[in-house]
């Protein structure tokens, strides 16, 4: 029996009881801490704690299993997870999400008044079945038409968790993908009644903002030259790099003429920075980017910008069909771009918190992902910032 079976089924067997024993867990929403992603959470953190939308459920088509309706909803717990039959990030979340409908099926078969449902993105559903079938899935799903579910609950980028109390309310919005079993075992030893008297804590108050509205960490300094210096950095990337040379350089033009879309400029402090030049009608560039989204939002020591030195409605446009977690920023005078001598894109920098460029080259590498987690590992800013915020 898996621990989070066992944490429902104990439960269970306290009569459905709140898990005080086991204490309220720590669930980490996706945004929260990002200031690049302030304003999207902001829309979802209005929702949360909210009595859940039912009438969403009539945007979902084509049932693969029971269709989920209100009145089945009253008195359980509602898992919803949005999914792509084309995206293996959200296929790993499906095994995710099949495992909490395990747990919430006790011994003999018997319901735990646990629900979870799959929300399939409006392009691909054609190969929803085989792609649920290899991930070993058996709860329902359903089309997601024209997307509209997903609007309505803000979400950006699959996979996204929402979880819906006994009492109705949407407690949790956005859930990160490692905190959704602990979530779910909690909310299933709820009653409705406990539920329905859940009060959320206060906010806590924000720790300080920069001249330009960004949140800035408390305790936080950064490390002294010395300390960058004798770090472990990866090897410099010997490929051919269709750009100048930079690596152990800072950027030859600094940041600050481009201009992020939607102001959606993120704090990179005590973080590793990921730049990626790019272009709308890039093919490798668009192949790159569900690896550099996967990225961005598996690791809080990481910020992936997005650079094009395309108009900014060109962006815009090709965002809105394909949209991911990460920042884009416009810089039609190619400032950066030009002084790197980039002549062949995609290409990225990956900078340590100093601002030095630790390693350079084309995102498809197959060391690529490495060299990113080894910078991390060495960077003596990362190590602060994390020190400052377990304060």
């Amino acid at each position: 029996m898996t621990m989070l079976r066992s944490m429902i089924v104990a439960a269970a067997a306290l009569g459905a009881a709140p898990l005080h024993g086991l204490a309220q867990p720590e669930v980490k929403l996706e945004g929260q801490g990002n200031s690049r992603r302030a304003n999207s959470r902001a829309k979802i953190d209005a929702i949360q704690n909210k009595p859940f939308d039912t009438g969403l459920l009539g945007k979902l088509s084509q049932w693969n299993g029971t269709a989920l309706t209100a009145e089945s909803m009253k008195g359980k717990v509602v898992v919803f997870v949005t999914w792509a039959s084309w995206y293996k990030t959200s296929l790993d979340a499906m095994k995710t999400a099949q495992r909490v409908a395990d747990a919430g099926v006790g011994e003999g078969g018997s319901d735990k008044g646990v629900i979870v449902v799959g929300v399939h993105h409006t392009k691909g559903f054609e190969k929803a079945a085989e792609a649920a079938t290899a991930a070993g899935v058996t709860f329902a799903y359903a089309l997601d038409t024209d997307n509209k579910f997903r609007e309505a609950l803000f979400s950006t980028q699959d996979p996204d968790f929402y979880l819906v109390d006994r009492a109705g309310n949407l407690r949790y919005a956005d859930v990160e993908t490692t905190s959704v079993e602990d979530a779910a075992a909690y909310l299933a030893g709820e009653t409705a009644e406990a539920a329905a008297a859940f009060k959320p804590e206060a906010p806590k108050p924000e720790q300080g903002k920069a001249a330009d509205g960004e949140v800035k960490l408390a305790n936080y300094t950064q490390p002294d030259a010395a300390e960058y210096k004798s770090a472990k950095w990866p090897a410099h990337n010997k490929s051919e790099l269709h750009a100048g040379d930079f690596q152990g350089k800072p950027l030859p033009k600094p940041l600050g003429k481009e201009k992020f879309i939607d102001n959606a400029k993120p704090d990179r402090t005590g973080k590793v920075t990921v730049l990626d030049f790019w272009a709308t009608w890039c093919g490798p560039c668009k192949m790159a980017m569900p690896k550099l989204d996967k990225l961005h939002k598996e690791s809080k020591d990481v910020v992936v910008i997005g650079i094009s030195n395309e108009p900014e409605n060109t962006i815009k446009t090709f965002l809105k069909k394909s949209k991911h977690a990460y920042a884009q920023a416009t810089d039609q005078t190619s400032t950066v771009n030009n002084a790197l001598k980039i002549q062949g894109i995609p290409h990225v920098v990956v900078l340590s918190s100093d601002g030095t460029i630790r390693w350079q080259g084309n995102p498809l590498q197959p060391d690529f992902d490495q060299v990113v987690k080894s910078v991390v590992e060495a960077d003596p800013g990362v190590k602060a910032r994390r020190a400052a915020e377990s304060k």
